[in-house]
């Protein structure tokens, strides 16, 4: 190799180099995202167990189901049940009247859902929260509104408490639909009441079907795979989430 041939092919390998290190430079430079996953799920095969009654209308409405074509029909004779508890679609909390409104399009404290229709569930009177089903063309999704601060939390299912009323766990199996989430999320309250959602979890292919609280750091689940419309294997799983910072 001549001197010329040297001379360009270390200057080749100087720029190549020097570009590597802007660009290790930038990398390093640049900010690191504000947040961080903050929980991991460590999962542990367990055996079955009985599941817990742990919400108040479900009884009613899997008596429902059992009449009824399909689960918007069974929320809307479970909605008629419910609000014969309440005259004039009205609740008093605190001294203040609170008027629940769904009419075609569904409409609840003011605020529209254009693509669904409210039906109106079940009264957490303790937690002066109103918990209601939205249906949509394709699939459903259910609302938590707090009737003092107005807050409304978007849930796959209905809420799953643990003992303080302080968590919720909520989850959605999709089956082999491709819409909508298959997995569970975590919400937390805070010092001002309201529930944020602090761990999300895509548990697919299996989808949860049950889940409980064992404590405020482990829950209990129970998943299904499906093929063809039919169940093909199920699992349980004790679930822990540890806080990584």
């Amino acid at each position: 190799m001549g001197k010329p041939q040297i001379i360009r092919y270390m200057r080749k390998y100087i720029v190549a180099s020097i570009f590597l290190i802007a660009q290790s430079l930038a990398l390093l430079c640049q900010e690191l995202p504000d947040v961080y996953p903050k929980f991991i799920a460590r999962n542990e095969p367990i055996e079955s167990f009985s599941e817990k009654n742990l919400i108040p209308f479900q009884e009613k409405l899997d008596s429902f189901l059992e009449s009824y074509q399909n689960i918007y029909q069974a929320y809307q004779a479970l909605e008629k049940d419910a609000l014969s508890k309440f005259p004039d679609y009205t609740f008093m909390v605190g001294g203040k009247s609170y008027t629940l409104r769904r009419p075609k399009g569904g409409d609840f404290m003011g605020k529209i859902y254009s693509n669904g229709e409210l039906s109106f569930v079940h009264y957490y009177k303790d937690l002066s929260m109103v918990f209601m089903g939205i249906q949509y063309s394709e699939g459903s999704s259910f609302l938590l509104v707090n009737l003092i601060n107005k807050q409304e939390i978007k849930l796959l299912s209905p809420p799953i408490f643990n003992d303080d009323k302080s968590r919720i766990l909520t989850y959605d199996n999709q089956g082999e639909a491709d819409f909508g989430s298959h997995g569970f999320r975590l919400l937390k309250k805070d010092d001002n009441g309201n529930y944020w959602e602090y761990f999300s979890y895509d548990t697919t292919p299996l989808g949860p079907v049950y889940g409980e609280w064992i404590n405020d750091k482990q829950i209990r689940m129970k998943f299904e795979s499906r093929w063809g419309g039919m169940d093909i294997d199920t699992q349980y799983y004790q679930i822990t989430i540890e806080e990584t910072q």
